[in-house]
């Protein structure tokens, strides 16, 4: 049976979302699926008086999710999900009298985009036994920055000093897993149940902080900049084995015997 949806909102500061789901059966490949897409947008709160802008501070998210389940027989069924997520999202919400009132000359970005892949396989070579296996992989790139002295030339120029400050960091990160489990189905008498995990993380970041000082002296300007670069990365793999024993002694009385927790 084919299902549908169509979702439309609306209200103040330009805020709108779409979204629409769709699902059914696909008879002639012995598979069904469902699709599901979300968009939504507002301007914000904040309206930037440097720029005269009121989209400095924006929300602009999209997300798609998709499910394929497979199914040829009863022994085998396998599950692929899909996720893709954009955000496109402004930062400028510092305000140097804690109002709804920016100066800043610099707006800053709150971003996002991942994508996300797992599929999952069960298989029964016997009436008894079951075959697991899972393995996902997803990817996010991030943007982060701000306008960290909060104004601009105009609103520090009476001042003795102008402050021009930024900072903006990128990271990439990818994570990668695998599992596999054996065990038994039935839920009478004795179970066990081996398996194998997997898991490595891969992440980099590369922060830049940009500061510049302008200062007025009697006889003669002084400029002074100061740029700051930190570029760094990480990984990480994690490996485990792991089983389980149960079963019932008595109607009132289970055994139970695993890793510690």
């Amino acid at each position: 049976m084919f299902y549908g949806r169509v979702d439309l909102n609306g209200g103040d500061y330009d805020t709108k979302s779409e979204g629409a789901v769709i699902s059914g059966p696909i008879d002639s490949l012995d598979s069904g699926f469902r699709l599901a897409a979300q968009h939504y947008y507002t301007d914000g709160y904040y309206h930037n008086l440097y720029l005269n802008r009121d989209d400095t501070n924006r929300q602009d998210e999209y997300t798609f999710r998709a499910k394929w389940i497979f199914k040829p027989s009863d022994r085998l069924r396998i599950e692929l999900i899909a996720l893709q997520v954009n955000i496109d999202n402004g930062y400028d919400a510092y305000a140097i009298d804690n109002s709804r009132n920016t100066e800043s000359d610099q707006p800053g970005i709150d971003s996002q985009h991942s994508t996300g892949v797992s599929i999952r396989a069960h298989y029964l070579p016997s009436d008894t036994v079951g075959f697991t296996a899972i393995a996902t992989y997803a990817k996010s790139v991030i943007k982060y920055s701000y306008d960290g002295d909060w104004g601009n030339p105009v609103l520090w120029a009476p001042d003795a000093a102008v402050y021009q400050y930024s900072e903006i960091q990128d990271r990439d990160r990818t994570t990668k897993t695998l599992e596999l489990r054996l065990g038994t189905e039935s839920s009478q008498g004795f179970g066990w149940l081996v398996g194998f995990y997997g898991n490595q993380l891969d992440e980099s970041l590369i922060d830049l902080s940009l500061a510049t000082t302008t200062a007025w002296a009697p006889s003669r300007p002084c400029n002074d900049q100061s740029d700051n670069v930190i570029n760094s990365g990480y990984r990480a793999r994690n490996v485990a084995l792991f089983g389980e024993l149960d079963g019932e002694l008595a109607a009132d009385l289970a055994l139970v015997r695993g890793p510690p927790r």
